[in-house]
Order: structure tokens, then sequence, then C-alpha cells
């Protein structure tokens, strides 16, 4: 029988030395470089590279819990023959296992779980070929070329990928979380492993299991905003990114820099992270498009604006190039109350009007705006971090709704209110959407409901009856735009 390595110096690697005979190991392999040169029980610890200079001669065996990361480094160094640790003793060094709800992981050091959740949702909805999908397999081959190994399956193709997490959320969904397939966690509750897992526990709404894990466990990597913007993700990417974080993690906040101030935007930034946790931005350029800007403007402030000040806004922001960065902070770094952390955003807001104030004559309100409070946030969040909207937005041909187009919206919002139904399962459709882009005027609204919505309700008894403007097609469907 040939000698083995074991690549991890941590618990499970010393009790694997027990398991196996110390007569039966090599050496250690190990990332960490102050643990490189020593000894475990006379056993040698040696780097990575020394692996790779000895690695035929030997059985090479996993022994952390970071599998994928290790596994991944392996192949990158094109050694392919090694296997995970299976010995159940490896978890006894772990705390007792715990049940935890999905939100309470969720950090922007893994926005790789962000992008999973999005997939999954479709996943779990049967949709098939969706951007959400398509954004998923942009970031599968940006981090690993699609070649990974994932619980002791060798995942070769972007379709191995796509199969793995269908399953995967398909086994949850059936069978619930499984304690045995718990979530490792590091002491300050961001994920160590199993973002799919996570992930697809996020989208089904599922309570998982969760066990802290030590340092000796293993490298792991995070994948932040940073990453995306390396590796040249696109504007609708980026959006969709932050807004899959911003629904999971509830306690954020959205700023918008206008161009009056773009050369102090890094600034501003920085200054930013002082206080809070940056999460990501994204650009909107909109200088070909003066009509979508007006649009976008109007949008931002909506019933936080009245009429004259808008308009004045925008004839001030139009002397300066159309574009404005949209950042997204979160209350990650402090952990302050709710209110105390949007009267936090709002201090800081005023104090960088004042500040840039001194070098720009332009009104200090048409350099900087952020959301005061969570219902403003939500309202921000649908308006910037929507991808739908900016891509309605620069198709409109005018700035300008027609007046009775606008009645039977309000009207549609009143009634859905006193109906107690949410906006987000409703959705216009048909020759309404001409209407909203300004190609031609629309004589009724169609529209369609949430598939849940259509079997609580009868169709055409949700809205006729008040509202005799509106032709109801209640269809199947649960992606709304």
């Amino acid at each position: 029988m040939r000698k083995k390595i074991l690549f991890g110096i941590g618990q499970i690697g010393k009790n694997a030395l027990m398991f196996y005979g110390r007569e039966n190991v090599h050496c250690f392999v190990d990332n960490n470089p102050e643990k490189v040169g020593n000894a475990y029980k006379d056993v040698e610890i040696i780097s990575f590279n020394q692996l790779k200079e000895i690695h035929t001669d030997y059985d090479i065996v996993i022994t952390a819990l970071a599998y994928d990361a290790i596994s991944q480094q392996l192949f990158s160094a094109g050694i392919t023959s090694f296997e995970k640790y299976r010995n159940p003793t490896i978890f006894e060094y772990l705390p007792a296992i715990k049940p935890v709800i999905p939100k309470e992981l969720v950090s922007s050091d893994r926005l790789d779980v962000a992008v999973k959740y999005l997939y999954a949702k479709d996943i779990i909805s049967k949709i098939d070929d969706s951007p959400a999908k398509a954004l998923y397999a942009r970031m599968i081959l940006a981090w690993s070329g699609a070649i990974e190994a994932s619980n002791e399956k060798l995942k070769l193709n972007l379709d191995e990928h796509f199969r793995s997490f269908e399953q995967l959320c398909e086994s949850i969904q059936k069978e619930g979380f499984k304690e045995t397939d718990f979530i490792p966690i590091k002491e300050n509750n961001t994920i160590f492993n199993g973002a799919h897992r996570l992930a697809a526990a996020l989208a089904l709404d599922r309570n998982a299991y969760a066990g802290v894990v030590g340092t000796g466990a293993g490298i792991s990597r995070d994948v932040t905003f940073r990453f995306f913007e390396e590796n040249g993700f696109s504007r609708n990417d980026k959006i969709r990114i932050l807004r899959g974080f911003a629904d999971l993690f509830d306690e954020c906040g959205i700023i918008v820099l206008f161009a009056p101030i773009k050369e102090q935007w890094n600034y501003v930034i920085s200054q930013m992270q002082k206080d809070f946790k940056l999460v990501g931005s994204v650009d909107i350029d909109l200088s070909h498009n003066y009509i979508a800007f007006e649009i976008l403007v109007k949008e931002i402030y909506g019933e936080y604006f009245n009429v004259n000040g808008i308009h004045r806004k925008i004839s001030l922001l139009k002397m300066s190039p159309l574009e404005l960065r949209v950042v997204l902070v979160s209350n990650e770094k402090e952990k302050l109350e709710t209110n105390e952390f949007y009267d936090k955003l709002t201090a800081y807001k005023n104090s960088i009007r004042e500040m840039l104030g001194y070098d720009l004559n332009a009104e200090s309100y048409c350099l900087f705006h952020a959301s005061e409070c969570f219902r403003e946030h939500t309202h921000l969040k649908n308006v910037l971090l929507s991808v739908n909207n900016i891509n309605t937005i620069e198709g409109r041909v005018s700035s300008l709704y027609r007046e009775e187009f606008l009645y039977r919206t309000i009207e549609l919002r009143k009634i859905c209110k006193e109906k107690c139904v949410s906006i987000e399962d409703v959705c216009l459709s048909g020759s309404t959407t001409m209407d909203v882009y300004g190609i031609r005027e629309s004589m009724d609204d169609d529209i369609i409901v949430s598939s849940g919505l259509s079997q609580e309700y009868p169709a055409d008894s949700l809205f006729s009856e008040k509202l005799p403007l509106l032709q109801v097609i209640t269809r199947l469907r649960t992606e709304l735009s």
C-alpha cells in the first residue's frame, strides 16, 4: 500500500494521522507558510510547491473542510488523483451543529451566494435560459473555467454544474435541509463553504444547519464585488448581483452620486467606507439618452420631491454629463439598529453635501442622494437595482406618461392596497407595455398575476369590479417584471 500525503494540518488532518497510522503517512501539506517546515508527531509539513514535485509517488488525501478550494488548487496544478478523508471522526472537533436562518449567513464577502440564489429561484420556478442562469454560468467560468470538484464529484463543464445545482435544489425541496449537509461557517458567521447549499435554502425559504469551523479547517476564498469588476462583468450583471444581495440582506442603503461631483466619486466612497460596509457600485451612463436621464431622476425622487424641485434639479444636472453612480452599502460593519443605521446614513449625506458644496456653485442637493429610511431604500432599489426598469427607461421615446394611463395605474395600486395584494404579484402586459414605452396608446390594461394569486381569486374578480377599464388576463407565471 502506498503511503499517503495529508493535505491540511488542522484537526481533521490530525485525526486522519491517527486513523491511518504514522507509518502510513509520508507528510502533511498546508497552505499556511507559518506551518510549513514544522512537524506534527514527527511528520513533516511541506508546502504546495514541494507537493507538486512528489505527488506521483503517494496517495493524496484532502483533510480539510475546504475541499472545493483545495481540489481546485490541485486541478490547477495538474494533480487530478486525490480523495477526500471520509472518517466520521472529522466531525468530532466541531461544536454542536445547529439550525440557522439562512439570511443570517448572508455576507457581502460572499456575493457568489447572491448569484446562486438568483439562479436557484429560477430552477425552483422551472424557468430555463434566464438572465440569472447566464450570470451564474459567467461566474462559474470566471471562477474556475467550469472545472471543479465538489462533494467528491468532478464537474468538467457548465452542464454538469447546472445539473448538480438542479439536483441539490430538488433534494432540499423534497427532503428538507439535512443536518449531515451542514454549512461550515467561520466564527464571524460568514460561510466557509457550501454556497450552493445556502443559496438553495434561501431560494426555498428553508432553515439550514451550520457548524463553526476553526482555523485549521483549510482555506476559503471570498467572492467580493471586486471579483466581478476584475473579470469584466457587465453593467446589467452588476445590477443583478447588487439587487440579489439587497433582497437577501435587509439593512442596506443606496447612495446616488451625480456627475457634478464625478471627480470626487472615489473620494466620497473612500470616506463612506470608514463608517459603512461597501457592497459594490455600478455606473449608469445615459449620456446618449437625455429622455431616459430625465425619467430616471424623476423616478429616483418620486414622491419625495415636489414637481418644481425635480424640474429644477434636472435642469441643473443636465449641465453635467448624464451619468450617475449607484452605491450599495450595508449595516454589516457596526450592526446598528435599523433606525440608527439610516440616521447615520442621512447624517453622512448631509456632511458630504456640506463639504463638497465649498467647491461647487451648483445647489448641493444636485450632488448626492441617499436613502433615509427603509421605505426609501426599497423605492431606490426598485428604481436603480432593476435591470427591467433601467432597460425600460432607456427604451422610452417620451419623458411623459399619458394622464389617462397614469390614472389607471394609480387606481390599480389603490385596488391592490384595498385587497391586500402585493404589487410584486401584479404585472402589466400586452399593449400596456407599449404605452409604458410611449410607442402608442393602450385602450385598457392587460394584467398578469402570479400563480398563487390566480388560485386565490377567480379570473376577473380581482380588479374588474372596481376598474372596468382593466381587461384582466390571468395566467400562470412566476417571474414578474
